[in-house]
Parts: C-alpha cells; sequence; structure tokens
C-alpha cells in the first residue's frame, strides 16, 4: 500500500532527527536520566520537527528497553504505542472550547490501560480559548505522575504567561541549508528518485520564505507594542514587548540584526519623551553589541 513520503521518512529516534540536536540531545539524557519533565513546549516554525519529536518522546517514556534514550521499537510497549489509546493527540485549532479541555481533565483521572504513561500532545495549542487555557492550567501544573503533556505551536506569544512558566520549553530551528537538501536528496535517492540541485535550492528558499514571514508578523507586532508601551507609559505592556524581542533576538534567521535596528531607531526617535524608550534603546545597544 502506498504511503506518503512524508509519512514513510518520518523519523523513529531521536537520532534519525535533523538539526535539532540542541533539543534531541537533552530529550535523550532525560529519560535516560528518569527525569522527564510532566510538560514540554516545543516551538518553531512548520516543519522543523515539532510533531516528529512529540511522537518519538511520547514513545521513548513507555519504552521498556530505551537504547541511549531512544525507543528501541521492539519491545511491546512500542508496538503498542503505534495505536494505543494512552498516547493522545489532540489538534487546538478544532478542539479549542473548553469542553474538550474538560473531557481531557477527567480522562487524566484514569491510569493508563496498556503503556507505563499516559502522553497527551496538543498541537497548536495557542489556539485554544482563555477559559480552555484557564481549564487546563491546573491539570498541567499538577498532572498525575503517569500523565505526561507535549504542547506545540508555531505562535507561543499568543499563550498565557501561566501556562508558559509550567513547561519546559524547546524553540526548534529552521534547517540549514545544506543540510535540508543533503539529507532530501538521500531519502529520494533511496526512493530511486534523483533531486536536481536547482529543486533542492528552489524547495529550500521556500521552507526560508515560510520563516521569514513569521518573523515579519512577529515583528511588527512588537512594533506596535512598542509604540503603545511609550505612548501610555504601560509597564506591562513594555513587558511584554520586552520578552517577544528577546524571542526575535534569538532566531537564527536572515534580517536579524536589521529587525532590531530598525526597531531600535523607532524608539530612537522618541527617546526624550520618557525614561520607558531610554530603558528599551541600552537593550537593545546591548543585544547589537552581542551579534556583532
Amino acid at each position: 500500500m502506498y504511503q506518503a513520503l512524508y509519512r514513510k521518512w518520518r523519523p523513529k529516534t531521536f537520532d534519525d532527527v535533523v538539526g535539532q540536536e540542541h533539543i534531541t540531545d537533552v530529550l535523550r539524557g532525560e529519560i535516560i536520566r528518569g527525569s522527564v519533565s510532566h510538560a514540554y513546549l516545543f516551538c518553531g516554525s512548520r516543519g522543523t520537527g515539532k510533531t516528529t519529536c512529540a511522537k518519538i518522546l511520547a514513545r521513548a517514556v513507555s519504552c521498556e528497553n530505551p537504547k541511549d534514550g531512544d525507543p528501541c521499537g521492539e519491545c511491546e510497549n512500542c508496538k503498542k504505542a503505534l495505536e494505543s489509546f494512552d498516547i493522545a493527540e489532540i489538534d487546538a485549532a478544532s478542539n479549542n472550547g473548553v469542553d474538550n479541555i474538560r473531557e481531557l481533565r477527567e480522562e487524566v483521572l484514569y491510569p493508563p490501560s496498556e503503556l507505563k504513561r499516559r502522553v497527551y500532545t496538543i498541537d497548536e495549542v495557542h489556539m485554544l480559548s482563555n477559559s480552555s487555557f484557564n481549564a487546563l492550567l491546573k491539570t498541567l501544573e499538577e498532572p498525575p505522575a503517569y500523565v505526561k503533556f507535549i504542547l506545540a505551536t508555531t505562535d507561543p506569544q499568543k499563550m498565557p504567561a501561566t501556562i508558559l512558566s509550567r513547561c519546559q520549553r524547546f524553540d526548534f530551528r529552521i534547517i540549514e541549508g545544506m543540510l535540508f537538501t543533503s539529507e532530501g536528496a538521500s531519502k529520494l535517492e533511496e526512493e530511486e528518485l534523483r533531486l536536481q540541485e536547482k529543486t533542492a535550492i528552489l524547495a529550500k528558499q521556500k521552507v526560508d520564505k515560510e520563516a521569514l514571514e513569521v518573523e515579519r508578523n512577529q515583528r511588527s507586532e512588537c512594533k506596535n507594542l512598542i509604540q503603545e508601551a511609550i505612548s501610555l507609559k504601560n509597564e506591562e505592556k513594555y513587558s511584554e514587548a520586552l520578552k517577544k524581542l528577546k524571542k526575535a533576538s534569538a532566531m537564527d534567521i536572515p534580517e536579524k540584526e536589521e529587525a532590531i535596528r530598525n526597531i531600535k531607531n523607532e524608539i530612537e526617535e522618541q527617546k526624550n519623551k520618557n525614561s520607558l524608550a531610554t530603558r528599551f534603546g541600552n537593550w537593545l545597544n546591548t543585544i547589537l553589541d552581542e551579534n556583532n
């Protein structure tokens, strides 16, 4: 039976995941030490491996014989995990109501029926309603020992601080160009297909374009927050904008420094209005010095 390539070649172990070693090494170490967190937050653009790592982690926490932090794929639990009700994937885009979360809260009261752990992966979690986040908070804060949560999102800025503070956060990076094309070419070779260099470059450019669009939207939102914070002297808005700027400054994608400079110049124009702008300017100077 034909299987879509993304399903056929989806990594089955952390070792197979490409370009996210800063995350997979940590997760493998936690599996080995038995110090798995009760809740994780996977952030990043589309196609960076959030769902893949969530699937691997969900199997690894119940594996009877993990190998260097990876699920063995051979034990009974690994085989059952592929279809077990103890591993649930929830799409928050279509299940974002408070009733959906209340149903989840009732489910977690029951221990796993087949595996060692019950794992809930909530994709695009930022699309939950405010009342849904409030309903989830208590369960996320103190879940039963056998329950693990994995939250995945492309837009963590839309999530409440109360939820963010209860999770161990990982930020997935955009895959580098050479790594992207070489990995794609090797998989196609196994499918007895050839990937022309020009085609590989175009595919990578499309991925980068989507990532840059995310950054531009984030940058625009930061500017709006800054302008509002300056005009209203609003400390809460200032803190919100500051967090977003810090995240933007850490992103390893093109135009990062230009984005920060544009925001900095905008603040400089209003620097004499109040001390809030001065604090922004000083912070951005520090970031720019670190990047140079």
